[in-house]
């Protein structure tokens, strides 16, 4: 039996941090900038990436710093994207 937790509140929010110390594995998911923005434009077009670039990308790289979402114990970052 296996329970799956998705989205960026799965290792925070209330329910995150009640439950944290019974998950198996936690994985964090991320994106490069570029790639981001590639493929919200490609998904809502260019007036939503702007609202995305100043709105809504920022509060959730907030979210992710204050919270420590990174740091939150996950075994696993995976990274798509991202080019050396």
């Amino acid at each position: 039996t296996g329970f799956l937790r998705l989205g960026r509140m799965g290792a925070n929010g209330i329910l995150g941090w009640l439950f944290r110390e019974y998950y198996d594995v936690k994985v964090f998911l991320s994106v490069s900038p570029a790639e981001q923005s590639t493929r919200i434009l490609e998904r809502n077009g260019g007036f939503m990436l702007r609202r995305f670039l100043e709105e809504w990308i920022p509060m959730e790289n907030a979210y992710f710093e204050e919270m420590k979402v990174r740091e939150a114990g996950c075994k696993f970052l995976l990274r798509n994207g991202w080019r050396s």
